[in-house]
């Protein structure tokens, strides 16, 4: 209903979830390689952070195109 509102919160979760894909894969993941001196192993769920950017991202250009379709049907009237 209030599509400003869910545009926001869209931006502020792609914000942390950015910054967490980027803690874990270039943080994180080389910390725990230096201390155990081996190399790193991804298991499925890693890329969770990963689809939730680009589920974020679907849902922003969804919100984006719903809006730019309202705002032409109030041209219309």
């Amino acid at each position: 209903k209030n599509r400003k509102t869910q545009l926001l919160w869209i931006k502020i979760n792609l914000f942390f979830s950015l910054t967490l894909l980027g803690g874990y894969f270039f943080g994180y993941i080389n910390l725990l390689e230096k201390q155990l001196e081996t190399s790193a192993i991804y298991s499925f769920t890693s890329f969770f952070p990963a689809l939730i950017l680009l589920f974020l991202i679907l849902a922003y250009r969804g919100v984006k195109k719903d809006d730019k379709f309202i705002k032409s049907m109030d041209r219309i009237r």
